[in-house]
C-alpha cells in the first residue's frame, strides 16, 4: 500500500504557496508604488558623481556635461516632480519637443541619455523584474531634421488637432475613400484606438449599440490560411480580448454601415462582418483595407500616416485627458504592460468613454476637430 501526503496536507501546502504569492505580489506591488519622483533620481545622480561612486570611468569633460544635464533638464525640468511611474512616453516626447521650440534641439541627445541614467537607478529600487519604461522605442523627435526632401514628413511626429480635422474631413468627402471603406475604417480607427486587424475582423454580433454606453466587443479577427479567409477567435495576446465603448462618432459610422446589412440582396459576408470587401461583398481582407487607408491617406496629404498612426493620437487623447495609465493601457489592449502591472480592467468603460469624447483643447468654427 503505497501513503502519502492526506489531502488536507495538500491543500493546506497549496493555501501556503497561494499566500506567498500573494505576498510577493503585494510586495512588488508596494515597491513600484514607492518609486520616488524624477527629480530625486536626478539628485540621487548627482550625489553619485559628486561621491565618485557613478561616471568615474568618464572623463571629466563628460562628468561635468552629464552633471550639467541632470541638473538643468530632469532636477529642474517640467516633469521633476512627477513619480518615475506616473511618466508616460508622450510626456518624454512632448519634453523633447518643447526644447527643440526653445532652440535647444542640441542638448535633447544628452538630455535622452541622462533620462536613461535615471531610470537605471530607479530600476534598482525594485526586487525582480522592473515595470516596463516610457523610454522603450523612444526616439529623438524630427522636428527639427532636415531632409534632402523637404516635402517628407516624419511619420513618428504628432499632429495637431488643426491637422486632425482637416484630415477627417477630406477623407469623409472623398467619393473613392467612400467606396472602398477606408473613410468608414479611419474614423472607427480615430474613434476607438483599434487595431486595423481588430476593426476589420469586426462581427456585428460584437457591436452593441443598444447598452449604455454602446460597445464594441473584441473576440477574434481575420485569418489566412491556404490562400482562405476566415473568422477566428484569435487576437494578438489575451490581453487583446477586450470591449470598447463607442463614441457619438463611432455609433454614426456603424449605424451607417448596419444600412448596408440591410439592404436586399447583402452577402453573408455583410451580413455577419462589419467591414465586408466593398466590391464583392466577401470577408473582409485586412491587407486589402491597409492598402486602402493608405492610399486615402496619402490622397489626403498625409502619405507617412498609417492605420497605427491613429492608435498613437487616440493614446495621445487619453493620456491628455486625464484617464490613468491602468485605464489607457487596458483600453488600448497592450501585451505587455497590462500584464507585468497586474491591472483591473473594473470601471474602465465609463472612464474611457469620457475619456474617448473629451474635447480637444481647440476647436474650429465651433466643432470638435475630432467630430468632422
Amino acid at each position: 500500500m503505497v501513503s502519502g501526503p492526506t489531502k488536507g496536507a495538500i491543500e493546506h501546502r497549496i493555501k501556503l504557496k497561494m499566500r506567498e504569492a500573494e505576498e510577493k505580489l503585494a510586495r512588488e506591488i508596494e515597491e513600484r508604488s514607492s518609486r520616488q519622483t524624477l527629480g530625486e533620481y536626478a539628485r540621487r545622480y548627482l550625489d553619485g558623481i559628486d561621491a565618485g561612486v557613478l561616471e568615474r570611468e568618464r572623463s571629466s569633460a563628460t562628468r561635468t556635461k552629464y552633471r550639467y544635464t541632470a541638473k538643468t533638464y530632469a532636477l529642474n525640468s517640467p516633469l521633476a516632480d512627477l513619480k518615475i511611474d506616473d511618466i508616460t512616453r508622450n510626456q518624454l516626447t512632448d519634453e523633447l519637443l518643447r526644447l527643440g521650440r526653445e532652440g535647444l534641439t542640441g542638448e535633447r541627445k544628452h538630455v535622452l541619455t541622462i533620462w536613461r541614467k535615471l531610470w537605471e537607478i530607479a530600476d534598482g529600487d525594485v526586487t525582480g523584474t522592473p515595470p516596463p519604461s516610457p523610454l522603450d522605442r523612444l526616439r529623438l523627435p524630427r522636428d527639427g531634421a532636415v531632409s534632402k526632401n523637404p516635402q517628407v514628413v516624419h511619420k513618428g511626429r504628432a499632429y495637431t488637432d488643426e491637422e486632425i480635422a482637416t484630415l477627417m474631413d477630406t477623407v469623409m468627402n472623398d467619393p473613392r475613400a467612400q467606396g472602398n471603406n477606408s473613410s468608414d475604417a479611419i474614423m472607427l480607427l480615430l474613434q476607438t484606438g483599434c487595431r486595423i486587424g481588430e476593426i476589420a475582423g469586426l462581427r456585428w454580433q460584437d457591436v452593441d449599440l443598444k447598452t449604455d454606453p454602446p460597445a464594441v466587443h473584441l473576440r477574434g479577427q481575420i485569418h489566412t490560411e491556404d490562400g482562405e479567409r476566415r473568422w477566428e477567435p484569435r487576437l494578438k495576446s489575451k490581453l487583446s480580448y477586450r470591449s470598447i465603448p463607442l463614441t457619438q462618432q463611432a455609433c454614426e459610422v456603424l449605424k451607417r454601415r448596419l444600412s448596408l446589412r440591410m439592404r436586399p440582396g447583402a452577402t453573408d459576408a455583410e451580413m455577419e462582418f462589419v467591414s465586408a470587401t466593398a466590391r464583392t461583398g466577401n470577408i473582409p481582407d485586412p491587407r486589402a483595407l491597409t492598402r486602402s487607408i493608405k492610399r486615402t491617406l496619402s490622397d489626403a496629404g498625409h502619405p507617412e500616416m498609417s492605420s497605427h498612426t491613429f492608435r498613437r493620437i487616440v493614446e495621445r487623447r487619453l493620456e491628455e485627458s486625464g484617464l490613468s495609465r491602468m485605464d489607457r493601457e487596458s483600453l488600448m489592449g497592450h501585451t505587455i504592460q497590462v500584464a507585468e502591472r497586474h491591472y483591473s480592467t473594473h470601471g474602465v468603460p465609463q472612464r474611457a468613454l469620457e475619456a474617448l469624447q473629451a474635447e480637444p483643447k481647440r476647436t474650429i468654427n465651433g466643432k470638435s476637430p475630432l467630430c468632422p
